[in-house]
């Protein structure tokens, strides 16, 4: 499995060392701007650097279709309200650096890859599920 980055030929951006670095002072305004633009980009945010497996529409935004499963849907459509909240802390970070504001851009990263995760077993699972089904019939 690649990354939507990775499928788009796009740079990966080490998230977590951004955020560090940021914390640290160790970008000039002209990087900050890089990474602002990168973090607000849905193929090059922490989404972005998700497995390319989860469903998205033509910008990149993780997109729940009317053909998935509910529950799958909705979790799809809470990964792209935290990828929103992601780029608000990375510009909270950058207008403010300081511990608070990396945990929070930190615990917003670790909440995307999580729910991620659950996207992806759960399509590979429906998928399962629906080849057992015509098996059958």
């Amino acid at each position: 499995m690649s990354t939507y980055a990775e499928k788009n030929s796009e740079w990966i951006y080490n998230w977590q060392q951004i955020i560090v670095d940021i914390m640290n002072g160790e970008y000039n305004h002209e990087q900050l701007e890089e990474v602002r633009d990168a973090a607000g980009n849905w193929v090059t945010c922490g989404c972005g650097n998700q497995c390319d497996l989860i469903p998205r529409d033509l910008d990149g935004c993780p997109f729940g279709g009317d053909h998935l499963p509910a529950h799958i849907k909705g979790t799809i459509d809470y990964l792209a309200n935290r990828g929103g909240r992601f780029l608000d802390d990375i510009n909270d970070l950058i207008n403010e650096p300081c511990a608070h504001r990396a945990a929070d851009a930190m615990g917003t990263l670790a909440e995307i890859e999580f729910l991620s995760s659950i996207i992806i077993q759960e399509l590979i699972n429906s998928k399962k599920t629906g080849k057992s089904k015509k098996k059958r019939g």
